[in-house]
């Protein structure tokens, strides 16, 4: 396995640099989807750690972002996780779609519960991603108040229908192992 599953991510993007922006972010969305880059980039503004050229920060609870002055640090150990679910989770609504019929950004919410990354490499052929299933039968306690049950659920059921190996739509893959 890897030591950042991460790096493939950005390498399948084209990307090499650490402060991520609009561009790069966009780059990334259309690596491992064909989902509109905007839907991934509005995910990308609940990271823990957006910043800006003026150095202001989010005010908590707000997740939108008027202006193109900010990035996200890649430098930051808690943004490559959370880019690397919500790239993970592009692909997968992309993959599975009209099956998933959630967005990025819940998917991005509970796909840590459901699976974990085993592996992401990065070929001519495109990204390879390589998902284990980790239970979650039921909605863990840090999510009860803001995930419904049926619609996790159904998620789980949906990932569980994963038998093969899925087509990434800009090319690659995604599995899910036992």
């Amino acid at each position: 396995m890897p030591e950042d599953e991460l790096g493939p991510v950005l390498d399948a993007a084209g990307v090499g640099a650490i402060n991520l922006r609009y561009q790069e972010l966009s780059a990334i969305s259309c690596a491992v989807s064909n989902s509109l880059p905007d839907e991934f980039i509005h995910v990308i503004t609940a990271a823990p750690a957006l910043s800006w050229e003026n150095g202001e920060s989010r005010p908590p609870g707000r997740f939108e972002i008027h202006d193109r002055r900010w990035w996200l640090d890649v430098s930051i150990a808690a943004n490559r996780d959370y880019l690397l679910t919500a790239a993970v989770a592009a692909a997968l609504v992309d993959a599975i779609r009209p099956a998933l019929h959630f967005g990025i950004g819940w998917v991005a919410k509970v796909l840590p519960s459901v699976v974990a990354v085993r592996e992401v490499r990065c070929d001519d052929t495109g990204l390879h991603i390589g998902l284990v299933r980790n239970g979650g039968a039921q909605v863990p306690a840090e999510l009860a108040d803001v995930i419904n049950a049926d619609d996790y659920a159904d998620f789980v059921a949906a990932v569980d229908a994963i038998k093969t190996e899925l087509t990434i739509g800009p090319g690659g893959t995604i599995t899910v192992a036992p």
